[in-house]
């Protein structure tokens, strides 16, 4: 399993990984430019691959403008959008999935209801 992780190097350049270790990928970038922080980790959602995840992070960081203020609004966009890709968004699909399902036991069709234990009772 990969964890994905946003690493601020010595030089203020973002990072985007995907590693099985966040810590030693830091301790990587940090022997090379001096210094790093490890800014933010999480996990892909199940069903979900951390490298589309990952590329899409680096997307938004190559878009974003370089220097002091770039570099602190890339930082907050990119955070807002993975924990979107990684947390909110899994969330509201089990959610809506959920309501789907209530809506077709409830509404569904009498094979639906009859498979789901609700017979049909004939009318009289």
């Amino acid at each position: 399993m990969k964890i994905l992780s946003l690493i601020k190097d010595g030089h203020g350049r973002l990072h985007a990984e995907h590693c099985a270790s966040p810590d030693l990928k830091r301790r990587a970038i940090a022997a090379e430019t001096g210094s790093a922080v490890l800014i933010w980790c999480g996990l892909a959602a199940p069903g979900q691959r951390s490298a589309e995840v990952i590329s899409e992070l680096r997307a938004i960081l190559d878009a974003s403008p370089q220097g002091a203020e770039g570099l602190a609004a890339g930082a907050r966009l990119v955070i807002r959008r993975a924990y979107w890709l990684t947390v909110m968004r899994p969330r509201l699909f089990a959610a809506m999935s959920r309501v789907r399902r209530l809506l077709r036991r409830a509404f569904g069709t009498p094979a639906h209801k009859a498979s789901s234990g609700l017979r049909s009772q004939p009318m009289p």
